[in-house]
Formats: C-alpha cells, structure tokens, sequence
C-alpha cells in the first residue's frame, strides 16, 4: 500500500530538515572535499544520491571511496561555486540568479548533478533578454546546450540591436558570427560593419586573415553619412591597412566625399546585400560617379597612373 503524498511530503520535509541539522552542526560527516584551498566536509550519502561522479567515485575501488577524500581541479568546478551546491542539498536554497545560472550550470555538468543541469538551463531559457542572449548564445555553444543555444541564437539575430557594443562580440567564434552576419535581422549596415570592425580589432593579428569572408557583409554605399564619418578616423589608425584594407578605405572616403545624385533604387541594384535582412539605411540619392574617383584616389596613394 502506498503511502498518501501528504505523508510523503512530511517524511520528506522531515529527512531534509534532520540532514540540515546534522550539517550544520558537522556531525556524522564522512567525506571531505578539497576543492581548491577549501575543504568542505560532508555526507558521501547526500552527493552520491544527486551526482553521478561522486556516486561513481565512491562506490567503487577508487582510493577516494576507501580513503574518504576526494580532491577537485578543474576549472567549472571553483570553491565558490561548489559552496553554492551544499547550500541547494543541504538547506534547500533556491539561489539560481542570471549572476549564478551559468556557474552553477558549469559545475552541475562537471559533477553530473541532472536536475540542478535540467533547473539551470531552463532558467537561463527562460530569463533569457536581448541584452544577455549573446552571453547565453556563446556558453551553451561552448557546453553544448543545443536547445538553449538555438533559442539564444534566434533571439540574437532577431531581437539583439547592441551587438556591436556588447563585450561578448569580440568572445565570437568565426563561425559564430558568419551565423549571426548572414541571419541577423535587426542591425542596421552601420551596425554590421561596426560590429566586424570590433571583433577583428579584439585579436587582429589572428582574425585580419577572415576579413575576406566577412567584408561582403557590408556594402560602403548603404552606410550613413554619419557612419562614414566616424569611419575616416581609421584613414589615420596605425593598424589601418590591418583593419580594414587600403582599398576599402579608399571605397569609403570616395563614397563619403561625394555629392547625393544617385537615386537608391539603382544603388541597390547595383550593391546587392549578401544578407537581405540587412536594416538598409541609405541616402535617398548618391552619385554613383564615386567609382569614378576611386581610381583616382588610388593613384595618389600609390602614385600609379590614373586610368584612362
């Protein structure tokens, strides 16, 4: 005969509020855990029960099943971190915060402890925002979180406009943001050129290769004035030729130099965007005739003839 949930709960309540106490007051503690320079003592039932890699640990030969010390480095499992875990088991508390999801997430993956992994993910799902998508985009690529990272990428591509600003655009993979270029729907072309600009610059000497696979992304005549013109002052960056290439330099300088003839519906045609959800933000008109200048421009910089 099975016991009514009523009385289920009470033995419950009753066993967690009976293992607290024996913690707090360190009592019957058979197992120490050395993680970096702390060492927590505690009960091997209580983490066998949620962990498989303490279960694995001490209810085998391992030395640490005999010995009763079991002795942590890595890097996803930190002091902290671990302490957060003993105040879940033990006291109940519910201490999942967007400041903690993702450490606590960590450790729950390195440790194998299912439902503070299941609880963890499902947070960080579901207080997910376009200010934190990237973050959470970028863990759960590097954990492999398939579910949580599609949805974070949706988000980021569709929701996300401080891309470009964000401190997690120069964390990117290559990959990652030849997804987020060729999907994004809300940045503008002044934000995806901004944004290709501060990754590279976030490790030029081993990003300035990619810049041929990025640099379709952005189509100089569909920037604003107001872009360009912050834009000049890479004509006198010491890593301009790095960054960004002589002869897009000199594409924007034509560009922005120039007076506003050239109707748009014939600029697009001629500059079609390799990502079509690209936000155009184009002048009414612009003189086309710009590529006309451009050789021109070249030739001062190289002192080459100007062709005719």
């Amino acid at each position: 005969m099975m016991a009514a949930p009523a009385f289920q709960d009470k033995v419950f309540a009753n066993l967690c509020q009976g293992i607290d106490h024996l913690y707090t007051d360190q009592q019957l503690c058979d197992l120490k855990v050395v993680v970096g320079e702390q060492t927590f003592e505690c009960h091997r039932l209580v983490l066998a029960a949620v962990s498989q890699f303490f279960q694995a640990l001490l209810t085998s030969s391992w030395r640490e099943s005999s010995s009763g010390i079991v002795n942590i480095e890595h890097e996803d499992v930190p002091a902290e971190s671990f302490s957060l875990l003993l105040d879940i088991l033990y006291h109940g508390k519910d201490i999942i915060t967007m400041e903690t999801a993702k450490d606590i997430l960590k450790m729950s993956i390195f440790l194998q402890v299912k439902f503070l992994e299941d609880y963890c993910e499902q947070y960080l799902s579901d207080n997910m925002a376009p200010d934190t998508c990237l973050g959470v985009w970028l863990f759960a690529d590097r954990y492999q979180l398939t579910t949580l990272a599609k949805k974070a990428s949706h988000m980021a591509v569709t929701q996300c406009t401080d891309v470009p600003k964000s401190k997690e655009v120069v964390q990117l993979s290559k990959g990652t943001l030849l997804i987020f270029l060729s999907s994004q729907k809300q940045l503008s072309m002044d934000g995806v050129c901004e944004t290709i600009l501060r990754w590279v610059e976030g490790d030029i000497e081993s990003r300035k290769d990619h810049l041929g696979e990025l640099l379709p992304f952005v189509s100089f005549p569909h920037l604003t004035q107001e872009y360009l013109s912050t834009l000049m002052a890479y004509m006198h960056h010491p890593l301009k030729d790095t960054v960004f290439g002589k002869f897009m330099l000199m594409c924007a300088v034509a560009i922005y130099a120039t007076s506003l003839m050239y109707p748009r519906s014939e600029l697009e045609s001629c500059f079609p965007l390799r990502n079509s959800n690209v936000t155009r933000c184009i002048p009414e008109s612009i003189d086309v005739w710009w590529w006309w200048l451009v050789p021109f421009l070249l030739s001062i910089e190289f002192n080459a003839p100007v062709p005719g």
